[in-house]
């Protein structure tokens, strides 16, 4: 069971600087190689390129083969009955934001069109200005400002791209957005300083031609659609958007409110034990991953990391365990400060109806009986949860949007 919170990491489980997108081995088009030096860095995407049922088979680093949680035995902030000699709170209750985000029509619109239209959405080649959303096909060609020499990897033929869609490196597909079909134009940015390091933190140049813009055309909702959808009405269908609107805008504004309490906060020292945990659960996490990728590939692990980083293992290592550092700086800050929160409001306590009230609640948003639960996690495993989830309600319910902290 995950905690409640996991969607609110600031830092989260990313992988360490030398994420560069992986390369699937099979493609050496033109494309492929110009998309490997301009796409942004994602570990996620590795996933895709697996089948689904291969990805079911391997065994999770959160789960261990007999489905049972691996986190029972892992030492956790809540066994510290005392955790003031690590983590000290600034402000928190009534903590003030600036702004808070309110739903809005065009939140609803994306909602509605990419959540419930988009398999009903047709293309259509426009001659407007490109804008995000849309798909634009282009050539492009990449240099480097200082020499002005073309780089490797770097051009590209027809190359299709979906504006928005975040696969290419920052400043790439905003520089698109404005400009035409036949436009011919160039792009200047800079590649991240954590990039690989023949590009890394350099100054380049784009020069890239558009050649075709298409725009995605959503549907009014009919009656065919709505009985697909599983909707008696547009009524009906309006009311779910809306209720996702606000859930969207609830997770928005409940991250800005545990961000600037985290930002109040301040780590006194990180208790060994559970730094030590988190580090090496990191690292196990992402080696293990990267392995199974190997073996998937039908490579030996170090020709692996040398094709998808260019690195060699101890390199990889090393770079590992230095995120995997500062990913247990982040995620310990914030457990501590979850429990510190805890603490000061409500003592740790959770009644027994809270306790009740959670696991119906889990059991009927995961298709799963009660039974279920209490078999598969400790009574412990599910206050914590509970726990997490009174904290951020009680942070939420308290912060002050708009007006200066007391």
């Amino acid at each position: 069971m995950k905690k409640l919170i996991t969607l609110l990491l600031a830092l989260g489980l990313c992988l360490c600087s030398c994420g560069e997108k992986e390369k699937e081995t099979d493609k050496n088009d033109s494309q492929s190689k110009a998309e490997s030096s301009v796409q942004s860095e994602s570990t996620d995407e590795t996933t895709e390129s697996a089948d689904e049922s291969t990805e079911e088979d391997s065994t999770s680093a959160e789960e261990s083969t007999d489905g049972e949680s691996s986190e029972e035995d892992r030492p956790n902030v809540g066994d510290l009955e005392d955790i003031t000699p690590y983590i000290k709170l600034g402000a928190w209750k009534g903590i003030n934001i600036a702004k808070k985000v309110e739903v809005t029509e065009e939140l609803k619109t994306q909602i509605l069109n990419e959540n419930y239209l988009a398999k009903y959405a047709t293309q259509e080649e426009t001659d407007a200005p490109a804008k995000e959303g849309d798909t634009v096909i282009m050539d492009y060609k990449g240099y480097l400002v200082d020499t002005n020499e073309a780089f490797e990897g770097g051009e590209a033929k027809d190359a299709e791209l979906l504006l928005g869609s975040g696969k290419f490196v920052d400043g790439f597909e905003s520089g698109i957005i404005g400009h035409s079909k036949g436009e011919s134009f160039d792009i200047y940015l800079t590649f991240p300083k954590d990039y690989h390091e023949e590009l890394a933190n350099k100054e380049v140049r784009f020069a890239i031609t558009l050649k075709k813009i298409t725009q995605t055309v959503y549907p009014t909702p009919d009656e065919k659609i709505l009985k697909e959808l599983k909707f008696d009405s547009v009524d009906a269908l309006n009311a779910a958007v809306q209720k996702e609107a606000e859930e969207t805008v609830y997770t928005e504004n409940l991250t800005n409110v545990w961000a600037a309490v985290l930002k109040e906060a301040e780590v006194l020292a990180y208790p060994e034990e559970l730094h030590k945990d988190h580090v090496d659960y990191f690292i196990d996490y992402y080696e293990g991953m990267h392995k199974y990728y190997a073996t998937y590939y039908g490579m030996e692990y170090a020709d692996y990391l040398q094709a998808a980083f260019k690195m060699t293992e101890e390199e990889f290592k090393a770079d590992l365990e230095k995120n995997a550092k500062e990913y247990a700086d982040g995620a310990l800050k914030e457990e501590l400060t979850a429990y510190a929160v805890a603490d000061a409001a409500f003592n740790r306590e959770v009644s027994d109806e809270e306790y009740d009230a959670f696991v119906e609640k889990y059991a009927a948003d995961n298709d799963m009986t009660i039974k279920d639960i209490t078999t598969k996690y400790t009574r412990d495993e599910i206050i914590e949860n509970i726990l997490w989830d009174k904290v951020m309600v009680y942070l939420y319910d308290n912060a002050v949007f708009g007006a200066q902290t007391e």
